[in-house]
C-alpha cells in the first residue's frame, strides 16, 4: 500500500527473510517496473541446500545482498548480481571482557545461588527447533554424570516449541543442575555483556545460522564458545572456538509457512556431550 501511494527512489528490505514477502512479490516487482525505483534486499541465508524456486525471486532484485560468506558462496553461481554485506554488530562497543573482580561481581549478580566453583555453560537463544536446545540439555545431563560441578544456564523461554523443564526432568535433572532466565525478568541488550561475562562458556548447537550473533557477542566479552559446525556459524567461530560436528539429518519447519520444512543437519547428542 505504501509503495502504491508514494514514489520512492529505493525500496530497501533489511534483515528480514526475503521469502516472507513471496505472497506479494509479484506486486512489488510490478510497482518497481512501473515506478522505476531500485529494489534492495539485505538478507540472511542459512539453508543447507539452495532452494531453486527462490532463485528467480532473488534475481528480480536490483541489489541482492546476503550477510554471510556461506550464503554468498552458495547463491553467487545462481545470482550474478549478488553482493556480500555483513552488517555491523549493534552496540558492539559494549561487549567487552570484564576485569577479574568485575567478572566475579557479574557472576554473583546473575547467579547468586550457585557455588563459586561451578563451571557455567550458557545457552542464549530462542526456544525453537533450529536452535536444538533439547539436544543440548540431554547432552549436558549426560556430561553431568561425570563432571559434577557443571551447570547449564538457559537464557531462553522454557516453554515454547519445547517444554524444556519437562525434557530436563525426563533426563534426570535435579535442582541445581540447571538455571534459567527468571520468568517475567527481561534482560535488555544492555545487560547481555554482564551475562556473557558471568558464564564460563557459551554453547550454540544450532542446526543452521544465517549470521550467528551470540557467539560474536560472547567472544567480544572474552568468553569461550562451543558451536555447531554449520552454515554461516562456521565462518565466525572456526579457529576461534570449539566446533561440534553437525551432520545428523534433520528437518526444520519454515516459520511463517504452512506445513513446509527444509532439509537441515543437527549435532549428535554424543558429540555435544564430548
Amino acid at each position: 500500500s505504501l509503495l502504491q501511494e508514494t514514489d520512492p527512489d529505493y525500496l530497501c528490505m533489511v534483515g528480514i527473510d526475503f521469502w516472507r514477502y513471496i505472497p506479494i512479490w509479484n506486486a512489488i516487482r510490478q510497482l518497481r517496473d512501473a515506478k522505476k525505483f531500485k529494489w534492495i534486499s539485505i538478507f540472511p541465508y542459512d539453508l543447507w541446500k539452495v532452494k531453486k524456486e527462490w532463485i528467480g525471486y532473488l534475481n528480480d532484485l536490483d541489489f541482492p545482498c546476503v550477510y554471510s560468506q556461506y550464503g554468498y558462496d552458495a547463491l553467487k553461481p545462481f545470482i550474478p548480481r549478488l553482493r556480500y554485506y555483513r552488517p555491523r554488530l549493534n552496540g558492539w562497543e559494549t561487549f567487552v571482557p570484564y576485569e577479574t573482580e568485575k567478572r566475579f561481581d557479574a557472576r554473583k549478580e546473575a547467579f547468586p545461588t550457585l557455588p563459586l566453583n561451578s563451571l557455567i555453560f550458557g545457552f542464549v537463544g530462542n526456544n525453537q527447533i533450529r536452535k536444538s536446545p533439547e539436544r543440548l540439555i540431554k547432552a549436558f545431563l549426560e556430561a553431568k554424570k561425570t563432571v559434577k560441578n557443571i551447570v547449564l544456564y538457559l537464557h531462553t523461554d522454557m516453554n515454547g516449541i519445547y517444554n524444556l523443564k519437562q525434557i530436563a526432568r525426563d533426563n534426570g535433572a535435579v535442582n541445581g543442575d540447571m538455571v534459567s532466565r527468571q520468568p517475567g525478568v527481561s534482560y535488555d541488550r544492555s545487560k547481555m555483556p554482564m551475562i556473557y561475562n558471568a558464564i564460563d562458556c557459551l554453547v550454540n548447537c544450532s542446526m543452521q545460522e544465517g549470521l550467528s550473533l551470540t557467539p560474536l557477542e560472547a567472544m567480544l566479552c572474552g568468553t569461550p564458545v562451543i558451536a555447531s559446525d554449520t552454515t554461516a556459524q562456521t565462518e565466525l567461530v572456526k579457529d576461534a572456538g570449539l566446533m561440534i560436528p553437525c551432520n545428523d539429518l534433520a528437518f526444520v519447519p519454515m516459520s511463517g509457512t504452512e506445513n513446509e520444512s527444509v532439509e537441515s543437519r543437527a549435532c549428535r547428542v554424543e558429540d555435544i556431550r564430548s
